[in-house]
């Protein structure tokens, strides 16, 4: 338990650097999220539908702070990293000085810019109702950046969650105390999981809400208690009202209560649920889908169009994307690791996939069956998320973060796979090979890639792909302070030595996990 521990604080630790290292509004859809959160916390009422938009401040901010590399194809008004740091000085300057001074008011007022429109209205409400407060009471005393940032962190320390609670569910499904404390450091050491969490949105809430979703499953197939079912079913109700993530995940467990003939229990699960779907009978009143999904409205699709589509999309690209952009996508700027390290982790990946097939040939629990179905049924949701962006655009996509929710389900088949295949020896040996590349990636992504782009020392080519960094030991001080200006109680020094700080707990946390295992052995 001490190494999970570890694992917990390596991915706060993490978490903090990527916090201070990615621009405010970078991370996807960000200030839109944040919007919500502001609208919810000054007028005490939830959107009204896709016609609110943002307010005043942060539509302020969009056009004074250098936006995400991708935003600029939607929103051509707005202002990249390029075109700020390609600027004038003294303009610079002035519009850090703009920024630092910025402060939200006290009532909400809406913007009428065109690209002010409040797009994520049809989320889920709870995330933004729990962090309402915080933001009440941040923008009273703090800037906006310093508000931005706070609430940033509270995210992050949310998400956190996942690491411990994907150790408790591992323990539930396997024996092996190498393998569960396997998962957790591997989950705290994925460089995906952190583009999708170190943001502000309801995402860092869906995370661990969806890791804990499984514990208390995998616990009620093993008691069958009726307190055990009534914890599944408030679970399944607090993720309704989370995020759509979880309209999948609660038609695969109501199937499941009905497969195991635990009929009392789905009795009771089935109005909890409905309590938290009443947000989705609300989409359907205001915006005529059941997810709101932007896409599906201004597209007006229906079931005839979307099956249509199915036949027209080129499902080998897109699954690629979604691979690849779940191992790690740069935010808004869509900043991208060399091919080469996206098809070694996918190697590793196939590895132990195959493992888990033969494991499953001759072993597969009541509870893994449901998890799987769980896997495969959100996947289809995903898939008819393509469909939906195709109609609208054209270009049909599956971004890897959505996979984030599923990332204690994936990481336990590696684990599994790999000990079954390898015995637990050899699963100790490739965990440790794992995290040590994943560690690699995250500090590689992070410092030598992200920073420099954001502090303006590399761009991006008139291709699109980013220029290569050649890092100088002078760029240290350089690129810290750029990344921390509008926080001036932050001082430069503290960021590389934050970066340290990750790097060696990282290696720390492997080696513990490492002399642990081989202690028990």
């Amino acid at each position: 338990m001490k190494t999970v521990v570890l694992a917990w604080t390596f991915f706060l630790l993490a978490g903090l650097f990527v916090s201070l290292i990615l621009p405010l509004g970078e991370g996807f859809d960000e200030p839109w999220h944040l919007g919500y959160i502001q609208y919810v916390a000054q007028t005490r009422r939830l959107p009204p539908g896709p016609s609110l938009r943002l307010s005043v401040e942060i539509v302020s901010f969009l056009e004074r702070h250098p936006m995400g590399w991708r935003l600029k194809d939607i929103f051509p008004t707005l202002h990249t990293q390029e075109d700020y740091w390609h600027g004038n000085d003294a303009d610079r300057a002035a519009t850090d000085v703009e920024l630092r001074s910025l402060r939200f008011g006290t009532t909400y007022n809406e913007s009428a810019e065109r690209f002010a429109e409040q797009y994520e209205s049809h989320q889920a409400p709870l995330y933004y109702v729990l962090t309402a407060p915080i933001f009440l009471l941040c923008s009273r005393w703090f800037s906006f950046a310093n508000t931005f940032l706070i609430i940033r962190l509270w995210s992050v320390l949310l998400a956190s969650a996942t690491v411990p609670l994907s150790y408790f569910l591992t323990k539930r499904l396997t024996p092996s105390h190498a393998a569960a404390t396997a998962v957790a450091v591997l989950v705290a050491m994925f460089p995906g999981l952190y583009p999708d969490v170190v943001r502000v949105s309801n995402d860092a809430l869906a995370v661990p809400l969806a890791a804990a979703i499984f514990v208390l499953l995998a616990r009620y197939v093993d008691s069958r208690s009726r307190r055990d079912g009534i914890m599944v079913a408030g679970a399944i109700a607090l993720g309704l009202l989370t995020k759509a993530f979880f309209v999948p995940v609660a038609v695969v467990i109501f199937v499941g209560l009905l497969w195991l003939k635990e009929y009392r229990t789905a009795r009771t699960a089935l109005p909890m649920s409905l309590a938290g779907s009443l947000w989705y009978a609300r989409n359907v009143w205001v915006t005529g889908s059941l997810t709101g999904l932007p896409e599906t409205v201004s597209a007006n699709t229906t079931i005839g169009s979307t099956v249509t589509s199915l036949g027209s999309i080129g499902w080998m690209g897109v699954l690629r994307l979604a691979a690849v952009s779940h191992i790690w996508m740069g935010y808004w700027s869509l900043l991208q690791y060399r091919s080469w390290m996206y098809d070694t982790v996918l190697i590793f990946l196939g590895i132990g996939l195959f493992g888990f097939v033969l494991y499953l040939r001759k072993s597969a629990s009541q509870t893994m069956v449901m998890l799987i179905a769980i896997y495969a049924a959100y996947c289809a949701s995903l898939l008819y998320y393509a469909t939906q962006v195709f109609q609208q655009t054209g270009v049909p996509v599956i971004q890897g973060w959505y996979l984030t929710p599923l990332m204690p389900l994936e990481t336990l088949a590696f684990v599994i796979g790999i000990e079954y295949v390898w015995s637990t020896k050899g699963m100790v040996w490739a965990t440790v090979t794992v995290a040590v590349c994943f560690l690699a990636l995250l500090i590689y992504g992070n410092a030598f890639v992200a920073a420099p782009y954001y502090s303006g020392l590399t761009e991006h080519a008139a291709s699109g792909h980013l220029r290569a960094y050649h890092p100088h030991w002078a760029d240290v001080s350089l690129i810290s302070s750029r990344l921390v200006r509008f926080h001036p109680w932050i001082p430069a020094v503290f960021l590389p030595l934050l970066g340290l700080t990750v790097l060696l707990t990282g290696f720390s946390l492997i080696w513990a996990y490492y002399d642990r295992a081989a202690e028990r052995r």
